[in-house]
């Protein structure tokens, strides 16, 4: 290990024996069909580059029902990765994936994304890792990367109501993507210093002709930036809990991705959330 700001940084071959890393079987895959899952809560990480754990939130809160704090898993991320005391720094998410194997994860307090960052440094005292200690929830789940075979991969993990998330880079101008527009790659940037997690939520299948040509084969992405995109349904689709989506409803922070950006990503993760407790 390295120090780093006075806690010790992983080496990269420690990160992946903690990252529980197993690859996506491309093996029995379900048919490709136009899917989508439950976004139970909007997210807005304000200004904190916390779009790691706000994202594994998201995924993780269809399985949930209630509100999952993205600051609490991207603060533990942190610790791990051994920048507990810098909050001007976003994760990786194999130390979010991490966090949620193996120290589970805790409602959202109200006011946790607007507070200063001088608290989100805050060393916590015994008594406050006990107290956050007894109201977090244990969580069993099992992790897949998905690194080949990625759009019918990222398909049949959306149709098993697996939490699925992705990491790219993104260009300036990304925050004003508006209603309706499609993501491609141009709006992306491979070598950008810094990128921006998000949860997939939906995928259109390439025949279903309910759909305009343009969004066909698109997949649909949930961000946890405020006011960001929206897409205006244009017909009604059943989510995967058997929820109507109606035409002309507008789902707000969702955005049209092409596939090819799924295929560019730094990274795709698949959690398959088999029991919270």
């Amino acid at each position: 290990m390295i120090s780093v700001g006075g806690l010790k940084r992983r080496l990269e071959e420690t990160v992946k024996r903690f990252e529980i890393d197993r690859p996506y079987s491309s093996s029995n895959l379900l048919p490709v069909k136009t899917v989508f899952q439950t976004v139970m809560f909007l997210h807005d990480q304000k200004q904190n580059p916390s779009c790691e754990g706000h994202s594994h939130a998201s995924g993780i809160e269809q399985k949930t029902g209630w509100k999952v704090s993205g600051v609490d898993l991207w603060i533990d991320a942190r610790r791990r990765q051994g920048d507990l005391g810098n909050a001007a720094i976003g994760t990786e998410s194999a130390y979010v994936i991490e966090s949620v194997i193996r120290r589970g994860v805790s409602p959202q307090v109200a006011g946790e994304d607007d507070r200063p960052s001088s608290e989100n440094v805050r060393m916590p005292s015994l008594a406050q890792e006990l107290a956050a200690d007894a109201n977090r929830v244990s969580i069993d789940a099992v992790h897949r990367q998905i690194s080949s075979n990625r759009v019918a991969c990222a398909f049949d993990a959306l149709q098993r109501c697996f939490s699925v998330t992705f990491g790219t880079g993104v260009r300036d101008g990304y925050g004003t993507i508006g209603v309706n527009e499609i993501v491609g790659i141009d709006n992306l940037s491979a070598d950008a210093p810094d990128g921006h997690s998000q949860r997939l939520v939906g995928g259109i299948a390439p025949d279903d002709e309910r759909f305009p040509a343009e969004w066909r084969g698109c997949f649909i992405l949930a961000s946890s930036w405020a006011g960001h995109g929206g897409i205006l349904m244009p017909c009604s689709v059943p989510q995967i809990n058997g929820q109507m989506i109606r035409a002309g409803e507008f789902l707000p922070q969702r955005i049209l991705i092409r596939p090819e950006v799924i295929e560019t990503a730094w990274e795709l993760d698949a959690l398959e959330i088999r029991w919270v407790g």
